[in-house]
């Protein structure tokens, strides 16, 4: 899969949060068939592969929902 652009939005950090968003609902609407499940890491994440395999297997794929922890 390519990577699709996200156009008409902010620069910078600040809009990051939102720019997330755009991302996923555009993979949700173009995507949706073609996967389970969809992840936004940073280049600074470590994600332990096993264990999110796991905590998914557990998940209803049939529904959208998000994961995740909001930073203040």
């Amino acid at each position: 899969m390519s990577i699709a652009p996200i156009n008409n939005t902010l620069p910078g950090y600040d809009h990051l949060t939102l720019k997330s968003r755009l991302g996923f609902y555009f993979a949700y609407e173009h995507h949706q068939n073609d996967f389970d499940w969809f992840v936004k890491a940073d280049d600074d994440t470590y994600l332990i592969v096993e264990n999110l395999k796991l905590f998914l297997s557990k998940q209803n794929t049939t529904e959208p929902i998000t994961f995740g922890y909001n930073f203040k």
